[in-house]
């Protein structure tokens, strides 16, 4: 087996790290350095250096200590009210969709591409129980939605 080296290492943690560093630039240099008075971290290797946006570089520090839990959502639930995978309609009706129940409901209405289907989701309910309170509300004002209206699990905002 081969040994990896720590040069090595840091190679492939940027590799995999590239994604999310959109904002960032890369030369060629050696050596690894924190540049305080500028907010950066500079990353040098054999054959890498990454100037990172200091918002990057603050929430990977954030992300390290532990301060960073907070992504804005949590687990919840939603009604999905539709959801349909024919190219030619879905997208059209979801949004036409989406404009009608948020110009009559009081809860947020969401369009959500799930390739290959496109999704309607309404509200933002922590237990399934409040979700199945309002989906019986809900039918009671949109009974031609009832074949597709469901309670599911999603990302719900705090």
């Amino acid at each position: 087996m081969n040994k990896l080296t720590h040069p090595t290492i840091v190679v492939l943690i940027l590799c995999l790290m590239t994604p999310l560093l959109t904002h960032s630039q890369a030369e060629w240099t050696i050596d690894a350095k924190i540049n305080t008075d500028t907010s950066l971290i500079i990353y040098r290797m054999p054959y890498a250096r990454v100037h990172q946006d200091s918002i990057i570089t603050q929430l990977m520090m954030d992300k390290c200590h532990g301060r960073l839990n907070n992504t804005g959502y949590r687990e919840g639930f939603r009604l999905q009210v539709y959801a349909s995978n024919q190219q030619q309609n879905a997208k059209n009706e979801a949004i036409l969709l989406q404009q009608r129940l948020a110009g009559e409901l009081d809860v947020d209405v969401y369009v959500l591409s799930d390739p290959p289907f496109w999704k309607v989701r309404i509200g933002d309910f922590p237990t399934r129980e409040e979700a199945n309170r309002y989906k019986t509300q809900f039918l009671e004002s949109y009974p031609d939605l009832q074949s597709g209206t469901y309670v599911v699990p999603d990302k719900i905002a705090e």
